[in-house]
């Protein structure tokens, strides 16, 4: 997504400065204060033998082990103030690795993509975000990182054809392999799949200030299939379809149910380690929760997943069930009137899910509906229609 108050964006809070007596919190700044931001990146890099990643990595260790347990994720609020929470919370994600027997398969199937839109006076510009593959030829990512921009040309068609390049992208590194795509599946129904808004766009170079038209998608409605151009293997994610009153159902709201979520929010991406671009990896997030669904049913289900720009799109897993996609990060409100990324409360609070800048995840239950409705399979059945 491009820079908006719902978009992921911006940079993490590296030192964390919280005046309490707990062993686990002095080790976690501790580590923090490891993680530098040096110049000069190589293309080929590996988390092998990187003290600066590992650093990182062991830093995720500590946030995840202190939210692991519903009892330690429940202390979380009582011990921490919101602004210690989302400084803790900065430490929550982790480069992937791929050589872990967990992750072989997101090496082939974790990608990003990239975007051609128009912009507001008819110029282009590249819009990025996250995809996973989910048949030998189809991917999934949300719907605003092609139509965000409301001077980008949009047809009504569930296969309406898409008048910019796209662009998917696997692997890392010297192996990056890119894939030119096109839309295969839309939800594009205007008042029903998204609205249009005038937004007050401030440009951070200069803060000169502006009025552009915004489509704004619903997150479980914020959802695109796209078909790679003469591309097809035999890796792909399975998906499972479950509507929020069904994965909720009996579910405590204070401690919800934990995910990992995986992608490239620009936080980590745009940094570096050592002599690794944080763009050589993808990331993740392992003990994440989901609360509930949107009490308007327009965003999604709440997440104090940790995403920035780049992180739409990006695959969620259920712990209980980690080898199928439930659902996408969408969208979510992180910044700050100065236009700074401001993270997610780890506790969450319906009643000031506001202030705790709550992402949100898109279900996959309306687009599986609506491939019902109009192509007559569901996504079940979309590694055999979709090659």
């Amino acid at each position: 997504m491009k820079g908006s108050s719902n978009s992921y964006c911006c940079q993490p809070v590296w030192t964390v400065r919280i005046g309490v007596e707990r062993a686990k919190m002095k080790a976690l700044i501790l580590l923090l204060g490891l993680m530098p931001m040096v110049s000069n990146a190589s293309s080929a890099c590996s988390i092998v033998e990187n003290e600066d990643l590992s650093a990182v990595i062991e830093a995720a260790a500590e946030v995840k082990a202190m939210v692991e347990s519903d009892s330690d994720y429940l202390k979380i609020g009582r011990k921490f103030s919101p602004k210690a929470q989302k400084e803790i919370n900065s430490a929550a994600l982790e480069p992937i690795d791929f050589n872990e027997d967990k992750h072989k398969l997101d090496y082939y199937t974790l990608g990003n993509i990239e975007v051609e839109t128009k912009d507001v006076n008819g110029s282009r510009g590249i819009a990025t975000g996250s995809a996973i593959k989910i048949g030998k030829s189809c991917v999934l990512t949300t719907a605003h990182t092609l139509y965000e921009s409301g001077y980008q040309e949009m047809q009504s068609s569930n296969k309406g054809e898409f008048t910019g390049n796209i662009v998917f992208i696997v692997g890392s590194g010297n192996d990056a392999k890119r894939h030119k795509a096109s839309v295969f599946f839309q939800m594009t129904k205007e008042g029903v799949d998204f609205k249009i808004i005038n937004y007050k766009e401030t440009r951070v170079a200069d803060g000169f200030e502006r009025i552009v038209k915004k489509r704004v998608f619903p997150g479980h409605h914020d959802l695109i299939i796209l078909r790679l151009e003469n591309y097809s293997d035999q890796y792909f994610k399975r998906i499972l379809v479950v509507n929020p009153k069904k994965l909720f159902n009996g579910v405590n709201e204070d401690t919800g149910i934990k995910i990992s979520c995986h992608g490239s929010p620009i936080h980590m991406t745009s940094q570096t380690y050592s002599s690794c671009k944080g763009s050589d990896f993808k990331w993740k997030q392992e003990n994440a929760r989901v609360f509930a669904d949107d009490a308007r049913s327009l965003n999604g289900v709440y997440t104090n997943a940790v995403a920035s720009e780049g992180m739409s799109g990006g695959p969620c897993y259920l712990s209980s069930e980690p080898g199928q996609v439930f659902g996408l990060l969408s969208s979510g409100r992180m910044r700050d009137h100065k236009n700074n990324l401001e993270l997610p409360d780890i506790k969450f609070d319906k009643q000031n899910y506001i202030s705790g800048n709550v992402r949100y995840v898109g279900l996959l239950h309306v687009l599986d509906e609506r491939l019902k409705a109009e192509l007559g399979y569901g996504l079940d059945k979309i590694p055999e229609n979709c090659k």
